[in-house]
């Protein structure tokens, strides 16, 4: 058996070698920095994300405060209605105690027309009665004799009594 001889290792100048140490050393470099500032990068995604937590948890904080001021104000709008409706009705309580006074002095005003006017027509036919007495008490003196009217018939002597005529 032949025995080959073994490949002797390649030579490499230490140039060459020195070379592969300056790559190893960037590249290791470029390593580290490359981690570090994945580091960093993780750290400000973290950073961000508790902002954007204490940003979150305050959006719903704001949220809850604004559907409690808007119940706020709707009791505060039903309450000014409330207020607003008491006023009105009392408003209106006035204007009908007002108005029942006007209807009652109108129709007590209208009781005195009604009792003037039946006085008035009351004396009316009292004087026209008069007249007609009057007219036939003169008849009666002047010669003339007129029939008294059948709803009240009446003697010329009662006739002048009633008027407080003396007869001569």
């Amino acid at each position: 058996m032949e025995t080959t001889p073994a490949a002797a290792p390649p030579v490499y100048s230490a140039d060459a070698i020195q070379q592969y140490d300056i790559s190893i050393t960037s590249i290791s470099n470029q390593i580290v920095n490359k981690g570090a500032q994945i580091s960093y990068e993780n750290k400000w995604i973290k950073q961000v994300n508790t902002v954007i937590a204490e940003y979150n948890g305050k959006i719903l904080k704001v949220q809850s405060n604004v559907n409690t001021l808007r119940r706020d104000v709707r009791d505060l709008l039903k309450k000014r209605r409330q207020v607003q409706n008491l006023k009105l009705q009392k408003q209106l309580e006035q204007r009908l105690t007002d108005a029942t006074a006007d209807l009652s002095t109108l129709n007590s005003a209208i009781s005195s027309v009604n009792a003037k006017d039946q006085s008035f027509h009351d004396t009316q036919h009292k004087l026209q009665n008069t007249i007609t007495d009057l007219n036939r008490a003169l008849a009666a003196l002047k010669g003339e004799t007129k029939p008294a009217p059948a709803a009240n018939p009446t003697s010329l002597a009662e006739t002048l009594k009633r008027l407080k005529i003396k007869k001569e």
